[in-house]
């Protein structure tokens, strides 16, 4: 995968050898989410955050993945239970904004675009993540 060879067919079947590692299925999303496959990648996503609730990285990524499939709500759901470990973070803040405005979700919305505000601090990142958020 660092070499950017998705190998899907041999995660295909390590995932039918080992139906119960997680890890598998993460990579199987991973590799669909780093092709811009985002649909196919929500269903493994999905199965690994039902199996470890509490992880960062895959409720990261399947946020992002019904971010970018327009599923406004399911991606506030997934995205606003990692504030305490991503709200320092502008991407997170940023999609987890434009999810929570697009979902109807104000008080969300205010709470992250504030944080994006404080954070921000007039960089180049934050005035790209404004003009984005204006633009969508």
């Amino acid at each position: 995968m660092r070499r950017k060879q998705w190998a899907l067919a041999y995660l295909t079947k390590a995932q039918k050898l080992m139906p119960q590692v997680a890890g598998v299925r993460l990579n199987i999303g991973l590799a669909y989410y780093r092709q811009n496959e985002f649909g196919k990648a929500i269903a493994p996503l999905e199965s690994v955050v039902r199996d470890q609730p509490v992880a960062t990285q895959p409720r990261y990524l399947l946020g992002l993945c019904y971010f970018f499939t327009g599923q406004w709500a399911k991606a506030t759901e997934t995205l606003e239970p990692l504030w305490e470990q991503l709200s320092g973070q502008l991407p997170y803040l940023y999609a987890l904004s434009n999810a929570a405005h697009r979902s109807g979700q104000k008080e969300l919305d205010e709470r992250a675009l504030e944080q994006l505000l404080k954070l921000g601090d007039n960089s180049p990142e934050y005035h790209l993540f404004v003009g984005k958020y204006h633009l969508d």
